[in-house]
């Protein structure tokens, strides 16, 4: 986060410096002053009702009294904010006021983490579907502003409980969107896997982060380890709330042993929105499985998506992102080489693989990509051909 004069940081335990300078809590000649100035910067810059703040702070009292009161809080607040600022700086007028309303001014060299953390979820978001590296480094961003709870030294106050869980759940949000964009565009597990264990020290319950975390640790290809993690949580999950983990987890764990995947056999496989995303070897050995049982299931096709010279690198890690989102449940995923994705079409003959063809045509830009159908006998020797080709292409250019 760009530092700026004054630095306040509500995302966790409350800190503020001014000019990189910490101001102690000791400083505060009233404890009063300093949670105002916490509700103040909670609020973003916008402007509140003197009587608001006299029902938060003072409710107890008779209204002169508690006018008194807020006058004589405000003063230790700009006092305090004003002796510990550089000489050339005017404290006191960070805090404002006119016509019975007063807000932190935030145009005077202040930065709130709070601010910044809602930039960048916003960021993430909209671009997500259009430029996912850029939602990526968005929420990476956002991620470290993060140490924990919304005030987490107040959890029973009142104004602080809609804001805390407002912000969980963003920080929630960013952490599945990060760890899914990880995981496609960059094949980072390792990050992955530390994002969701950290999430799940501050929601220890959350599923979805548990299952983000096996996904990236069978994306490593440490099996035994995503067993255990399901086992603690499936355990955890049955002694807590006498529940047991949804059928998405299960699917999870089940694909590992349904497929006898070993760390031998692929460095990574993922399954989310019915659609599986797998290493070369993990694909290879689906297909050779898949041959094996030919006689007994219904047709399937296979499709490869190739990297023109007019495309980029990174091109392909968006091709990934986008055919997950837009596959069919039971549809197989893989990157066959770094300028090349192969798709698994389960339950289509060559007119429906044509269809999907045309299809992705419109998704992909044709200019930066060659879409191919193929049949699945002998598919290993057209994709190695392709590949093979494609990389003299490169290299020749």
């Amino acid at each position: 986060m760009a530092k700026g004069i004054l630095n306040i940081e509500l995302l966790g335990s409350f800190r503020i410096t001014i000019s990189e300078k910490s101001i102690p809590i000791d400083a505060w000649r009233s404890k009063k002053a300093l949670m105002l100035l916490k509700y103040l910067a909670a609020n973003s810059g916008k402007k509140t009702p003197g009587d608001v703040l006299i029902d938060l702070f003072w409710p107890n009292n008779d209204l002169e009294g508690a006018s008194r009161s807020m006058h004589t809080t405000i003063y230790y607040l700009r006092k305090t904010l004003q002796d510990y600022s550089p000489d050339n700086i005017d404290g006191s007028t960070w805090i404002r006021f006119t016509n019975g309303l007063y807000w932190l001014n935030l145009e005077n060299g202040v930065v709130l983490d709070i601010k910044v953390f809602r930039r960048l979820v916003e960021e993430s978001v909209f671009l997500e579907d259009e430029e996912p590296e850029k939602a990526l480094a968005a929420s990476l961003k956002a991620l470290k502003l993060y140490r924990g709870h919304f005030l987490l030294e107040y959890p029973y106050i009142d104004w602080t409980v809609e804001l805390r869980e407002h912000y969980h759940e963003k920080y929630i949000e960013l952490v599945l969107r990060a760890g899914r964009l990880l995981m496609e565009l960059k094949q980072d597990f390792q990050e992955a896997a530390r994002i969701a264990r950290v999430a799940l020290g501050h929601d220890p319950y959350r599923e979805a982060l548990h299952q983000l975390l096996l996904r990236s640790l069978i994306g490593m290809g440490r099996f035994p380890e995503a067993v255990m993690q399901y086992n603690d949580f499936s355990k955890a999950l049955a002694d807590e709330f006498g529940l047991e983990p949804r059928a998405e987890t299960k699917n999870l764990l089940n694909k590992i042993r349904q497929n006898s995947v070993s760390p031998n056999d692929a460095e990574s496989t993922e399954e989310g929105c019915g659609v599986l995303l797998c290493d070369r070897k993990a694909f290879e050995l689906i297909l050779q499985k898949r041959r094996e049982t030919k006689e007994s299931r219904p047709p399937a096709m296979l499709m490869s998506i190739v990297l023109n010279r007019t495309g980029t690198y990174s091109d392909v890690g968006v091709v990934m992102g986008k055919l997950r989102r837009s596959m069919r449940s039971g549809d197989v995923i893989t990157r066959w080489a770094k300028k090349m994705a192969v798709v698994l079409l389960e339950d289509t003959d060559e007119l429906g693989a044509d269809v999907v063809r045309r299809r992705l045509s419109i998704v992909f830009n044709p200019q930066s990509f060659t879409i191919r159908q193929h049949g699945l006998a002998g598919g290993e020797k057209v994709l190695n051909r392709l590949s093979g080709e494609l990389e003299m292409s490169w290299a020749s250019s």
